[in-house]
């Protein structure tokens, strides 16, 4: 269920006004990336950045001060919120999330008076980002920031929904919505609410985003790249001695009379950037020096994402819910119909073709089930995402009360522990009792992915089991043979 097709309008409005059209059903897996309000050419976005950077000043400014570390002070200007009425993140059914509490507001607090101590006076970067503080801070990524910058840049987000709902949506479609925390009072150093006139679903508001400042997996600046390119981050570096340093360490790290493990690897660059802050800040500045191709990558990506959400044809889904496909007895009979027909659809309607750009293969985990998800619609079943049932975290666990439970595992047969993985979980695929059920769909892209997991599952004596669905999504389908 789409935003357009629950208000009952053409999703070329939408996407002439240039917002996501939302997923109702369930989280899509974007996020709110502060490099693109930065990088872009349209000065408002640009003031919202500095509207975030500002808000950041502040908290910097008061974060020595011992009044500020009560919980009460802590929750009220560190911490904030998810806002699940944006549909955007990490959420596998509804869209309610955990939100930045007090261990985000602490970590922010520790390190706004500690190692980013000069956010807002760096003098390598041209500009502060908030993105600095997945580098530094464990357990801060992408949602967080994301989340991060929804709060600060609410105003702007309702008012934009405000105007498109004023212009395309019925009266009774839309409804005057009090917000608190709409937007941070600079004069008075306070959040202040203000009502809105928003999309109304179910007695709930929704909030669109423009999808110029929308990215998916990880934002531009992100501790990753620290260490998946470490063999050109010296080339970032301006100072001699720094860069000197930077290369010893890496010399040190990739040497293989070492042997060190790819954690050890990570763990010791990270600790000379922890030494080393000047360093982020030269890696932040090259980031910066390719803005225009962050925007070109976001966009690509969030066009991506789109294709793959509307992959399942919502005219089809609706055929789907007429008939008896979500009345199955039980959540395994419920999975294995769902499963197939997922399988069906990525192998004979060309639903493959998302996992292809340009010729070459863009596909994750992540793409094939929120594919997945989506399948899911309209079910009595109960959905979770990642779910530790005893035997370590499923992708998904579909459930009717606690004695009808099925497990879900989704894999690409590229990923290198798949053995480990159904070795580790052979009960679940050879046997079921009165509680739980599981299956695996397996996802393979060329010949040579097919041959290995035939293989492996040929080992395990598990190559006709009815609950491993391997599924071919091979885009050279005139000469690739039906599994």
């Amino acid at each position: 269920m789409y935003f357009s097709e629950y208000f009952n309008i053409p999703y070329s409005v939408v996407d002439a006004y240039g917002a996501l059209d939302i997923s109702l059903a369930s989280d899509m897996p974007v996020f709110v990336d502060p490099f693109c309000l930065y990088a872009s050419d349209k000065p408002e976005y640009n003031d919202l950045h500095k509207c975030i950077i500002e808000y950041l000043r502040y908290l910097r400014d008061i974060s020595g001060n011992p009044v500020f570390n009560a919980k009460g002070a802590l929750k009220s200007l560190f911490a904030f919120p998810e806002v699940p009425n944006t549909f955007i993140g990490f959420c596998a059914k509804g869209s309610s999330g955990h939100g930045l509490g007090l261990r985000f507001a602490t970590a922010l607090k520790r390190n706004l008076s500690g190692i980013l101590g000069d956010f807002g006076k760096e003098k390598i970067s041209n500009d502060s980002h908030i993105e600095k503080l997945c580098i530094v801070c464990q357990g801060v990524g992408v949602d967080c920031i994301s989340d991060f910058a929804i709060n600060l840049i609410k105003d702007y987000l309702l008012t934009y929904t405000q105007t498109f709902a004023e212009q395309y949506l019925k009266p009774e479609q839309r409804t005057s919505f009090p917000i608190q925390h709409a937007y941070f009072d600079f004069s008075k150093k306070v959040w202040r609410p203000k009502k809105y006139v928003l999309p109304n679903w179910e007695g709930k508001y929704i909030i669109l985003i423009p999808k110029d400042i929308l990215t998916k997996d990880d934002t531009w600046i992100n501790k990753e790249d620290l260490v998946r390119d470490i063999k050109n981050i010296p080339n970032t570096i301006g100072n001699e001695e720094l860069k000197a340093r930077l290369i010893q360490t890496l010399d040190e790290i990739l040497d293989e009379k070492r042997g060190l493990s790819q954690e050890e690897k990570r763990n010791r660059l990270m600790n000379f950037y922890m030494a080393n802050p000047e360093a982020i800040d030269w890696y932040i500045k090259g980031k910066e020096c390719r803005k225009q191709e962050a925007i070109a990558s976001a966009a690509k990506k969030i066009r991506q994402i789109e294709e793959i959400a509307r992959a399942l044809p919502v005219e089809l889904m609706n055929r789907l819910k007429a008939t008896d496909f979500y009345k199955r007895p039980n959540s395994l009979a419920e999975v294995v119909d769902k499963a197939n027909f997922f399988k069906r659809e990525i192998e004979d309607c060309d639903v493959y073709r998302v996992f292809y750009q340009d010729g070459k293969k863009c596909i994750t985990e992540a793409m094939v089930q929120l594919m997945f998800r989506l399948v899911w619609c309209e079910s009595e079943f109960f959905l979770a995402r990642e779910v530790n049932n005893g035997r370590g975290p499923a992708d998904f666990v579909i459930s009717y009360g606690s004695g009808d439970v099925c497990v879900i595992e989704i894999k690409l047969a590229s990923n290198t522990h798949i053995e480990k993985n159904l070795k580790n979980q052979i009960d679940i695929y050879k046997t079921a009792n009165k509680t739980e059920h599981g299956i695996c769909m397996i996802v393979f892209t060329d010949d040579k992915e097919k041959n290995r997991v035939d293989e492996i599952l040929a080992r395990l004596g598990l190559e006709n089991n009815p609950y491993i669905i391997r599924i071919d999504a091979r885009n050279d389908k005139a000469s690739a043979s039906k599994v």
